[in-house]
């Protein structure tokens, strides 16, 4: 069983490796560490070993599961710091250009329709009158 663990430990510490995606990466710790992946089921096994043999085994496949997710932690941590640099060194910003005009806004119901009233009196012949309110 320990031998059976080491080698799965090697296997994964070797993929791991050898990833060059977080796509990849992720692929890989649902392959390891998953609901379905060898350490569960070498975890839901452990009732089918001796009672001795089971804090042993427990330890190891808790030992490597930590190791494998620091190993993880940390290529994630490298793979996003390369893809941040990847996205500044080829998304650069010219400062010079001129900047976006702001939409202009509506003009408020209440003109639109004094506006429309002012238009259709005028067709009528009557003038429009600026001066103190009456």
């Amino acid at each position: 069983m320990k031998e059976e663990l080491e080698a799965l430990k090697k296997q994964a510490l070797q993929e791991l490796a050898n990833v060059d995606s977080l796509e990849l990466l992720r692929d890989l710790k649902v392959k390891y560490l998953g609901k379905k992946g060898p350490m569960t089921e070498i975890l839901r096994g452990m009732g089918k070993l001796l009672a001795e043999e089971r804090p042993k085994i427990g330890q190891i496949v808790n030992d490597i599961k930590t190791e494998l997710q620091t190993v993880i932690d940390e290529k994630t941590a490298l793979l996003e710091q390369k893809a941040l640099e990847f996205k500044l060194a080829n998304e650069k910003v010219d400062i010079t250009l001129p900047g976006r005009h702001p939409k202009d806004g509506h003009l408020h119901p209440v003109t639109l329709t004094l506006r429309e009233m002012k238009k259709i009196l005028m067709r009528m012949g009557f003038d429009v009158m600026e001066g103190p309110e009456i």
